[in-house]
């Protein structure tokens, strides 16, 4: 493996543990202290040789042709940085999509056409959501799936969804206060 420049003046393994252990606040001995102190002072002498102007030309050159950031391909005019298309509208749809992708291998289309079919109401009480977000807006309806193997039943408003989790989506619980509330 060649050697790079960074790689010739590193401080041995032990110190570097005994340097990140005295940034965690790791109380070391008076010889301890000045053998971790002189290897900083060592380590910043030697590497101060990277401000002249033939390393940082050498440094720049080997790293000709890896990739750079997009500000500075903005900076060179390579990438248009904010051309406008997307809108913060665009930008929550596609959030919210990836969200419903990962938790529930759906997206955001899916999900609306869903509640198209349930009409915008809850499969269980036949009522539209009413719980308010923390923004003062109403909340969507949630996604009620199987918790064993991931297979959604439909959408439910926050209390119905609450309640079955609340009998653990158990039917003989559910059967028994069923019973109880029918008395």
């Amino acid at each position: 493996m060649p050697k790079g420049i960074f790689e010739r003046h590193l401080a041995s393994e032990e110190t570097k543990k005994k340097m990140s252990l005295a940034r965690m606040g790791y109380v070391f001995s008076a010889e301890s202290r000045k053998k971790i102190s002189e290897s900083r002072k060592r380590r910043k002498q030697e590497l101060g040789y990277l401000n002249s102007p033939e390393t940082r030309a050498k440094i720049s050159s080997s790293l000709k042709g890896q990739h750079s950031s997009p500000s500075t391909e903005f900076k060179k005019g390579i990438v248009p940085w904010n051309t406008g298309t997307s809108t913060p509208e665009k930008k929550k749809r596609s959030r919210t999509s990836a969200i419903l992708r990962h938790k529930y291998g759906i997206d955001l289309d899916a999900y609306e056409e869903m509640l198209k079919k349930q009409k915008g109401v809850c499969l269980i009480c036949g009522k539209s959501e009413t719980k308010k977000t923390r923004y003062g807006g109403i909340s969507t309806l949630h996604i009620d799936h199987d918790h064993t193997n991931g297979r959604i039943r439909g959408l439910l408003c926050h209390k119905c969804n609450c309640a079955i989790g609340m009998f653990c989506e158990d039917t003989q619980i559910l059967e028994k206060a069923i019973k109880y509330l029918s008395q």
